[in-house]
C-alpha cells in the first residue's frame, strides 16, 4: 500500500511539473522600462480637484452665508462662488 501511495505521489508530481504546450514555447516579453519613480501625471489630481473644491466651497458657503451652493456654483466646481457675485438672494419660503 505504501509503495502505491509513493508511486501515485511521484506520478502526480511528474505530471503537474511537466511543461505543457502553452508553457513549452512561451515567448518572454521584452521588459519596458518604467517612468521615473514617484512620477504621477496631472490627470488624477485634476479629477480630485473638482469634488474637493465643491466640498470646500460648500462648507464655506454654509459657514459664511448659511446656505447651500446653487446649481451653477456646484456645476463650475465652486469657482462661481468665489468669482461671481450673485444678485439679491430671494427670501426663503415660509415652512409653517
Amino acid at each position: 500500500m505504501r509503495r502505491l501511495i509513493i508511486a501515485a505521489a511521484a506520478l502526480i508530481a511528474v505530471v503537474s511539473l511537466a511543461p505543457t504546450k502553452l508553457e513549452a514555447g512561451k515567448v518572454i516579453p521584452k521588459i519596458v522600462p518604467a517612468g521615473p519613480p514617484g512620477h504621477v501625471g496631472a490627470l488624477p489630481w485634476a479629477l480630485m480637484a473638482c469634488p474637493a473644491l465643491i466640498v470646500f466651497t460648500g462648507a464655506v458657503a454654509n459657514f459664511k452665508d448659511n446656505r447651500q451652493l446653487t446649481f451653477w456654483e456646484a456645476w463650475t466646481c465652486g469657482l462661481a462662488y468665489w468669482f461671481w457675485v450673485p444678485g439679491q438672494m430671494p427670501p426663503k419660503a415660509r415652512t409653517h
